[in-house]
């Protein structure tokens, strides 16, 4: 059956089923006289039609499943069967649209500035797919954190980087033994 004529009996469903109807109901009038023809009363002869037809109601399904979109159907009697449910209890069905909306609102939230700064890169910044991130490793020799006289040295000798940015991210902590004060300045 072409998808046109299955889609086509979805919404004719009542006047299709009312056709199955008539078509069972004729060939149960066909098989009844047949029967009478060949000297059967007529209460054996209905019985021995609905005996040779077999069950009316599964060849009805069978013929259903056939004509139509079985899942689809399964959706929309979910679908109203669901809706029924919550115009049945409101304070139910108020709580879950409200838990709906918050949810989704955040995920929405989150999902923007995630995009931003995972994915888009800096807003200021011209042509984000050419930036490069520079970390040096951990050493012992060296403590925890970039030397700024590093960086500009750095700075000074690189040829494949256009400009570079110093980005200190912990306080860096300098002894003046001259002095005998220590000043805390970003590094």
């Amino acid at each position: 059956m072409s998808a046109w004529k299955r889609l086509r009996a979805l919404f004719l469903r009542n006047q299709l089923d009312r056709d199955l109807d008539d078509e069972i109901r004729s060939h149960m009038e066909l098989a009844i006289e047949d029967h009478m023809r060949r000297g059967y009363s007529p209460a054996e002869a209905r019985r021995m039609a609905r005996l040779k037809f077999g069950a009316i109601e599964v060849s009805k399904d069978a013929h259903r499943d056939a004509r139509g979109i079985v899942w689809l159907e399964g959706l929309f009697h979910d679908l109203r069967f669901a809706v029924r449910g919550l115009a049945r209890d409101r304070g139910f069905t108020l709580t879950s649209i409200v838990m709906l909306a918050l949810v989704i609102g955040l995920n929405v939230a989150v999902f923007a500035v995630v995009n931003t700064m995972l994915f888009r890169g800096f807003h200021l910044v011209k042509d984000n797919s050419r930036l490069v991130y520079i970390q040096e490793r951990y050493t012992i020799t060296n403590g925890c954190c970039l030397l700024y006289a590093d960086f500009l040295a750095w700075r000074d000798q690189a040829r494949s980087f256009r400009e570079m940015a110093f980005l200190g991210s912990r306080p860096v902590v300098i002894n003046d033994n001259a002095y005998g004060t220590r000043d805390a300045t970003p590094g």
